[in-house]
């Protein structure tokens, strides 16, 4: 399996997991994407740095 095509499966499956947790914790969708965004996004700078 390609690279990208990984990544696209990835970003699919967190997408249903926030989908999931939003329902489950009666949050919007949006708010729920934003927040794992931020997490992601403090994750992907921490390992540019090492």
């Amino acid at each position: 399996m390609s690279e990208t095509l990984q990544q696209v499966m990835g970003m699919l499956a967190i997408a249903m997991m926030v989908a999931m947790l939003a329902r489950r914790f009666q949050l919007p969708y949006t708010i729920g994407l934003v927040l794992v965004g931020g997490l992601l996004r403090g994750r992907a700078r921490g390992a540019c740095r090492r």
